[in-house]
């Protein structure tokens, strides 16, 4: 063989190998997209066959996900329970009367301060004895923002739910303050109103 019919073989080799090369692109890319379209199919039958199982699972991501946030909100609470308990132990104490007297104790000394809460603690009993329930639940609620901690107003918003005829937001109030005075007179009121609720 001469030089002219090598150079034609080897030119027809690559042609050859060429069209090879594009049959065998064309070919993967059409095998690739049949691949692609079963496995589209069989997650979408996967997916219907399922679709109770994922609205479970959705229900069930949701409840822990408020089951954390409680677990949050009461490690939250255990803290701040264990420094009082702790303070209380000491004898550092810092609490308000009914009628809105801050009372504070450290190392055997008491001190009463006599602030706004007693002007707002006026309030609640006029506006209670006025039969002013709305105004009455408007001032607890702004005041209980206030001072949280204070339980005269969680008494007074118990009343004016009752007198709104919210019967769950007063039952709520009230066991509140049973909850959190337990024993003490000055709020014995508060478990007669309840028990007269849950009748």
């Amino acid at each position: 063989m001469n030089e002219d019919s090598w150079m034609t073989l080897f030119r027809w080799l690559s042609y050859i190998g060429l069209f090879f090369v594009f049959v065998s692109t064309v070919g993967t890319s059409i095998f690739q997209s049949r691949v692609d379209k079963v496995k589209d199919k069989r997650i979408d039958t996967l997916v219907s066959g399922n679709k109770e199982l994922l609205e479970k699972n959705g229900e069930l991501i949701s409840k822990v996900g408020e089951y954390q946030g409680d677990l949050q909100k009461k490690d939250a609470k255990i803290k701040e329970l264990e420094v009082g308990a702790k303070k209380a132990s000491r004898g550092i104490t810092s609490t308000y009367d009914f009628n809105g007297a801050k009372r504070d104790t450290s190392a055997g000394r008491v001190s009463v301060v006599v602030g706004e809460e007693t002007g707002i603690f006026q309030k609640m009993v006029e506006l209670e004895k006025s039969k002013s329930f709305a105004e009455l639940k408007n001032l607890c609620e702004v005041q209980i923002k206030k001072t949280p901690e204070w339980l005269t107003p969680y008494l007074y918003l118990g009343v004016a739910y009752a007198n709104l005829g919210d019967r769950d937001k007063a039952i709520s109030n009230l066991e509140h303050v049973v909850v959190n005075a337990p024993g003490d007179p000055a709020y014995s009121q508060a478990r007669v109103i309840l028990e007269q609720l849950r009748k």
